[in-house]
């Protein structure tokens, strides 16, 4: 029987926390392509990051039978899905967007969103915000995701030095609002400790982003039974090779 594939899109590790959801929920054959290449692209201009994930998806549909593609990244759906919808018009796209409106649903007023700075530019997360009648405070960090790429790859004592670094200049903006929401699927590994220095709700949407995909997948799969696999790309194997998405992975896995 042909295999058909769920696509998974991110420029590192971040991507790595929604697939762990979609796997807990949903069994099915997976590919994760990690572009650590150009990561992150948090930094990089819309019309960049349109430009690699065109590239990657057009290399992987050669070879495989993707019937969904999940952009694991709040900057890669906010800067680029309308144009890849458009541009793969036989694609099922699933985006990545930050749970602010989660946040407002469970009644919280003052809502801290962390996102990355091409993010925050964005007119899809802009018109989010602002459709929203609630207090929301940004944060949008260069070198957060880098920092937690870099820790989880290598726990040495310097990137974790640099990422508490981080986590407190976040904390400080965060101090007066009353829930945390992680606009970046790479802040979602920051999670649990933010819950436990802070004592607040701490939100994601990586949920959401699994329960789409699981909704869209039941109704059109042929298949009733398929055995959960995972392949996984990187784009620059001297910057981490694929094992260590492997690694990292398997580590998410044991905790959900």
């Amino acid at each position: 029987m042909k295999k058909d594939y769920i696509l998974f899109i991110d420029s590192g590790i971040g991507g790595l926390t929604t697939l762990s959801q979609c796997v807990k929920i949903l069994p099915a054959n997976y590919l994760y392509f990690a572009d650590n290449q150009n990561a992150p692209y948090g930094n990089h201009s819309a019309e960049e990051i349109f430009g690699y994930l065109k590239q990657i998806i057009t290399y992987l549909l050669q070879k495989y039978d993707i019937k969904i593609i999940v952009l694991a990244c709040n900057t890669a759906t906010t800067s680029s899905i309308d144009r890849l919808r458009n541009a793969f018009k036989n694609i099922c796209f699933v985006g990545t967007e930050p749970a602010i409106n989660l946040a407002k649903n469970l009644g919280f007023k003052n809502i801290f969103c962390a996102v990355t700075p091409a993010t925050l530019k964005q007119n899809k997360f802009i018109m989010l915000s602002n459709s929203l009648n609630t207090k929301t405070r940004h944060y949008a960090s260069k070198t957060l995701a880098k920092n937690i790429e870099c820790y989880y790859a290598e726990k040495s004592l310097l990137n974790q030095f640099n990422l508490n670094k981080e986590i407190y200049a976040l904390l400080n903006k965060s101090e007066n609002c009353d829930s945390i929401v992680l606009g970046c699927t790479h802040y979602v590994f920051l999670k649990e400790k933010l819950k436990k220095l802070t004592g607040k709700t701490v939100l994601d949407g990586n949920l959401g982003t699994s329960k789409q995909v699981q909704k869209i997948y039941s109704k059109s799969h042929l298949s009733k039974e398929v055995k959960t696999s995972v392949k996984f790309f990187v784009s620059n194997a001297e910057i981490y090779p694929k094992e260590i998405y492997k690694k990292i992975f398997q580590e998410i896995l044991a905790k959900v």
